[in-house]
């Protein structure tokens, strides 16, 4: 399912619901950016590979409607998008890599200690609620945009440079 969620200070963002486990009301979310300036009116077009944030979620936002459905990607198949593996430190500063079971979002299967380089490969365990996660995707999703403007102005600026008088 999609849902479109709100940022802040402004605009929305896309969220792939990949894996939902009903019993414990959590769910394992792609998030994707860039900002949507205005709410969308129909799907949106994702694709695995593009996301901006994969997060273990609760279900609060779908509940309380702070995330406005937009319906049932047709031909969505769970095995293109990866919702199984994620990473976390202790407090210690070892890394972990976790698996989980490929239909609970909450039964961990194994845990393995790993090389920070590799255990940073994959998505961080952290478990969002609905505003953590707004926050986080608000944050990064802004760095994108700052990103693009700033690309586009260097581009321009450049352009301008090379044009002759």
């Amino acid at each position: 399912m999609q849902f479109v969620l709100p940022l802040r200070p402004r605009g929305h963002a896309g969220v792939v619901v990949v894996k939902y486990s009903v019993r414990s009301r959590i769910l394992v979310a792609g998030c994707y950016g860039r900002v949507l300036r205005a709410m969308p009116e129909r799907l949106l077009d994702f694709e695995p590979e593009l996301v901006s944030l994969v997060a273990r979620v609760s279900d609060a936002g779908i509940v309380c409607g702070a995330w406005q459905l937009l319906g049932t990607m047709p031909g969505f198949s769970r095995e293109g998008w990866p919702a199984h593996t994620f990473s976390w430190k202790d407090d210690s500063g070892r890394w972990f890599v976790d698996e989980f079971d490929k239909d609970d979002t909450t039964t961990r299967i194994r845990s393995t200690r790993a090389a920070r380089s590799y255990a940073e490969t994959f998505p961080n365990s952290i478990l969002h609620d609905e505003f953590t996660l707004q926050g986080h995707l608000s944050i990064i999703l802004d760095a994108k945009e700052l990103l693009w403007e700033e690309w586009l102005a260097r581009r321009e600026a450049d352009a301008n440079r090379i044009s002759p008088d």
